[in-house]
């Protein structure tokens, strides 16, 4: 088939080949040369008026309006705004990739993007731009009941679907109805169900419900991913896997949500993962599979978990962990000198240390000690006048400044930026050791006041509070 392309449609698709070649030569876990080798190209502008064809001639899908539906294998660049749309690829097509080339697209009662069942389809951002789907609160077939349109999700992936989200551009995804991405169950019927993402910028607040929630297979290889939700970051039936051993995995910031990162069987294999949660951050369970014994395995990754109200790990089953970086914090409990000293030495890359312990309180062989040792090397403690470190001594809010604004310096992170604390009530309670450090963080966004305009400078410091502060210090450091 021959088909008229301009230059931008011919520059697209030599960069889509490019990628693909490159692609072939990196190692699994990178996207394969497959998600690109389909055999044609058409472009397709959305607008509120319709969608118009820029590029190709090729005939695998049917406009209505400003509903697209692709009944064939195909590469599709989608591009433009559209107020009120949607593409669905139909059942049992398979070969599809569609191409995000700076598309906003909003649904009014459906999903955005639907796959449909035994679908197989790759849903690509290109490079450098950004795309951003979204529903409306009428795609709830709960709250909607009779709205026969509605795919409770932005991306609606049903069972029996293979889909793919990657690419090394943007991807919003805001859910107004019930959840971000849905896939579906594998089925005897419609057969293989998974949803992969991979090398992609992904972004997802979803206040209703769960941010991505799959219910057979979801594998979260790498890519970049920042999630809010109103119920389950991460959540999938049955097996759930981040990452894969001998590579760097993904990065996944889970800003707010009931529950992290949710299923029967959760693999944790690489990746850098922050949780906050009100209630469990990582969750091996499924009430629904009777008799079922989940698994929950961390052979990787460094992990923040938070939660204000329930666990940082629960596995309703077998846990094991036998690699990776783990902090788990809670609300209200004290946080001491030596868990700080740790979690710093931690996100310092826990460097080799080979000096002997000036204090004479810390225990050889304790879960502090190279920590405590690394510490005083690099003048991030001193210990008290008696030669002592206090490792369970609770830390105060002005130590805590203290001590992060010398790990700033020992990062080489820049710590001018200073904030003015003499308008709280309590400011002149700030000891004069820790009036710079406290400035600092105040003036980066690290501590602020307690809410009735003090500092409370001598007050304890929970862990809750210094994992929101040891979170913001990572995003200072770029990490």
């Amino acid at each position: 088939m021959k088909m008229n392309m301009t230059p931008r449609a011919k520059k697209l698709l030599a960069g889509l080949t490019a990628a693909a070649l490159t692609l072939s030569m990196l190692p699994a876990t990178a996207l394969a040369a497959k998600d690109y080798a389909t055999g044609g190209e058409t472009a397709l502008r959305f607008s509120n008026s319709g969608i118009t064809v820029q590029e190709g001639d090729y005939d695998g899908y049917k406009i209505d309006g400003t509903e697209l539906t692709i009944n064939a294998a195909g590469t599709y660049v989608l591009s433009g705004s559209c107020a009120d749309g949607s593409v669905t690829v139909k059942k049992g097509t398979t070969g599809v990739v569609l191409v995000l080339d700076g598309l906003t697209l909003t649904s009014g009662d459906s999903a955005a993007i639907a796959c449909n069942k035994s679908t197989e389809v790759t849903i690509v951002a290109a490079d450098g731009t950004v795309n951003t789907l979204a529903d409306t609160e009428q795609n709830n077939d709960e709250t909607y009941p009779d709205n026969d349109s509605a795919e409770n999700a932005v991306i609606k992936c049903k069972d029996g679907s293979q889909v793919t989200l990657c690419g090394s551009g943007t991807l919003n995804v805001t859910a107004n109805g019930k959840n971000g991405v849905k896939s579906g169950a594998t089925t005897d019927e419609e057969g293989a169900a998974s949803l992969t993402i991979r090398e992609l910028t992904l972004n997802i607040d979803a206040p209703v419900n769960d941010a991505v929630n799959a219910e057979q297979q979801l594998n979260i290889e790498s890519g970049s991913l920042t999630i809010s939700a109103g119920d389950d970051a991460l959540h999938c039936d049955l097996s759930l896997t981040v990452g894969a051993s001998g590579t760097a995995g993904p990065d996944i910031d889970i800003t707010g949500c009931y529950e992290g990162i949710e299923a029967a069987n959760l693999a944790i294999r690489s990746g850098d993962i922050d949780i906050t949660a009100t209630d469990d951050c990582l969750n091996a369970a499924n009430s629904d599979l009777t008799g079922y014994s989940s698994t929950m395995d961390i052979s990787g990754s460094t992990i923040n978990a938070y939660t204000s109200g329930g666990d940082g790990f629960d596995s309703n089953g077998s846990l094991t962990i036998s690699g990776g970086v783990i902090a788990v914090w809670t609300a209200n409990t004290a946080l001491t000198r030596g868990m700080l000293v740790t979690i710093l030495y931690q996100m310092a890359g826990a460097p080799e240390v080979t000096g002997t312990c000036p204090f004479r309180d810390v225990a050889a062989g304790s879960y502090y000690e190279k920590a405590a040792i690394w510490a005083a090397e690099n003048g991030l403690v001193s210990g008290y006048e008696n030669g002592c470190f206090g490792p369970n001594d609770p830390v105060t809010r002005e130590q805590l400044a203290a001590i992060l604004y010398r790990y700033a310096q020992y990062r080489g992170l820049d710590v001018s930026q200073t904030g003015s604390i003499g308008g709280f009530a309590d400011n002149s309670s700030v000891s004069g050791y820790a009036r710079t450090a406290m400035a600092w963080a105040n003036g980066a966004g690290l501590i602020s006041g307690m809410g009735d305009n003090t500092l409370a400078p001598r007050g304890t410091a929970t862990r809750g509070q210094a994992a929101v502060i040891l979170m913001g210090l990572d995003k200072l450091a770029g990490l």
